[in-house]
């Protein structure tokens, strides 16, 4: 607790409420220079900013996962680089614009889709670039492995007597219903990306606010209000974030009574490099999500290489966005394992930069080894989840040779 002349209270382990300066400053510089950093400071309501200062440091010391929530992330980790060691081996010319060094964003969304549906939400409208997206259509959004290879070998995800000609495979979508153990579930709908990398954003916008309204005007509780129903979720490249107007645009659409979601979360996934540029020679501001505070949104920076503190920023977001109805931003701070998409070589633009990355343990690597040091999983476990993964994509790649859609 705090006001104007400084701290009244702190919370301690043993329930005294008597600190040192160091001991205060210890926790401070625990809870915001660790691996999760906050911006709220800009923002003008300081309702908002105070609600920041206690939610962060009030409930961090409280966030445990237990065992299956980590067991759950380690899965979901492990699948995405099985899926996309796979790929390479199978597909090894194609663009697939693989998740690897960013595998961290499938545990935001995951925990994202679990907050919403233990909320209530019915509905999430997701949009997204081409970085990561079939890794989280095939493990997180249902879409048939056996559909995804047909499409591959150069079919038509259509009925052959449909005059359609389809997309390429990092514009696909998916329309699944999910649940994490609630009584009703979470119809998520990942939208049709143009080849304009984030077009999609006022689509998404649009298409919820669409829903939303419809969604609300059918509920008959009186309490119902705006983004209880519907989230927007948008997911962002960070060249992409700063480089392109339809951000600014959207974004300045985000609070008007006629527009507004009730909040949008938005994810950038920052590998700190576009295409082959990296941000000193792209951007003016000091970060990418500096965008944002052009409608004063906080902005939570998290290191992607701890998955399990990407979930706690999730939640942090989802909570904010639940309170105040307003957008926010999380900057997934990553790196790309290869180039812009896998048949580019980085190091050609980048040598300094890729001899770092090419020495470094995978994120999934790196969370299997912490898994094993807690006892949550062993050797044998982690063989076991990726080797069934490769067994179960490669007979769906034999199955696909028969695959019609429908």
């Amino acid at each position: 607790m705090f006001d104007i002349d400084g701290i009244l209270a702190a919370k301690t382990e043993d329930g005294s409420t008597k600190l040192s300066v160091a001991e205060i400053h210890k926790a401070l510089t625990d809870l915001y220079c660790g691996h999760v950093a906050f911006e709220f400071e800009h923002i003008p309501d300081m309702a908002e900013k105070r609600w920041f200062a206690d939610h962060i440091e009030s409930t961090s010391a409280d966030y445990k996962l237990d065992a299956a929530k980590k067991r759950r992330f380690y899965e979901l980790l492990a699948r995405s680089e099985a899926f996309d060691n796979f790929m390479q081996k199978k597909f090894g010319q194609v663009k697939r614009y693989g998740l690897e060094g960013a595998e961290s964003a499938i545990v935001a969304l995951d925990e994202l889709f679990s907050l919403c549906n233990h909320s209530g939400i019915a509905e999430a409208v997701v949009g997204m670039p081409h970085r990561g997206r079939l890794n989280i259509l095939v493990d997180l959004l249902k879409y048939s492995p056996r559909a995804l290879f047909h499409k591959l070998h150069g079919n038509a995800e259509f009925p052959s007597d449909l005059p359609a000609s389809g997309d390429v495979i990092s514009h696909i979508a998916s329309s699944p219903m999910l649940n994490y153990g609630c009584s009703s579930d979470l119809h998520v709908t990942m939208l049709h990306n143009p080849s304009h990398l984030e077009a999609v954003n006022p689509v998404v916008a649009g298409y919820g606010r669409a829903k939303q309204m419809y969604l609300y005007d059918k509920n008959t509780d009186p309490g119902c209000a705006l983004g209880d129903r519907l989230i927007g979720i948008q997911i962002h490249g960070d060249a992409a974030f700063t480089g392109q107007g339809v951000i600014m645009e959207t974004l300045g659409l985000s609070n008007l009574p006629h527009f507004s979601l009730g909040g949008t979360v938005h994810i950038i996934i920052n590998n700190q490099i576009g295409y082959t540029t990296p941000a000193t020679n792209a951007r003016s501001t000091l970060y990418t999500s500096d965008i944002a505070k052009l409608v004063n949104a906080p902005v939570i920076h998290v290191n992607g290489d701890y998955p399990e503190e990407v979930a706690r920023a999730m939640r942090v977001a989802f909570e904010y966005r639940k309170m105040f109805r307003k957008d926010i931003i999380i900057d997934l701070i990553t790196f790309r394992r290869w180039g812009h998409n896998e048949l580019d070589e980085p190091s050609f633009t980048q040598p300094h930069m890729y001899k770092i990355i090419r020495a470094r343990e995978s994120v999934p690597k790196q969370y299997e080894r912490r898994m094993q040091e807690e006892g949550i999983v062993t050797k044998d476990d982690a063989n076991e989840t990726r080797s069934a993964f490769a067994k179960y994509l490669d007979d769906e790649l034999v199955a696909s040779k028969g695959y019609v859609p429908q």
